[in-house]
């Protein structure tokens, strides 16, 4: 059991929230966790959209699963031209309050958003 606590311990160390990420228009960005999984949560008005997330491996810090293009007005109740800008912004957000490399970054595919180090 204490292997499983250690491991716990550093895997919250590594991907503990620095801090709310709110931008100068009122979106924010919050993790939470559950072990090796968890959501980010994107807030912005009294929009809510909880984004799964688990920890990868290798290179990969952690990735996170996102509703395709066509599938993201349906899921996400925001027009698909805001697609882009929304997953944007979540993705700089998460680098910033998640990653303590430097040099991470991050790539945005369909149906995932896969952050690394390098």
């Amino acid at each position: 059991m204490k292997h499983n606590h250690f491991l716990e311990s550093i895997l919250k160390y590594l991907f503990k929230p620095k801090k709310y990420s709110i931008s100068e228009n009122g979106r924010r960005l919050v993790f939470e966790y559950n072990g090796r999984s968890g959501h980010a949560v994107y807030k912005d008005g009294n929009k809510t959209i909880r984004f799964y997330t688990e920890v990868g491996g290798g290179d990969c810090i952690f990735y996170m699963d996102i509703p395709s293009t066509k599938e993201w007005a349906s899921q996400t109740g925001y027009p698909s031209e805001q697609r882009d800008e929304i997953l944007k912004f979540i993705a700089e957000e998460s680098l910033r309050l998640q990653s303590n490399s430097p040099g991470s970054y991050y790539k945005i595919e369909d149906k995932y958003i896969s952050f690394y180090q390098k």
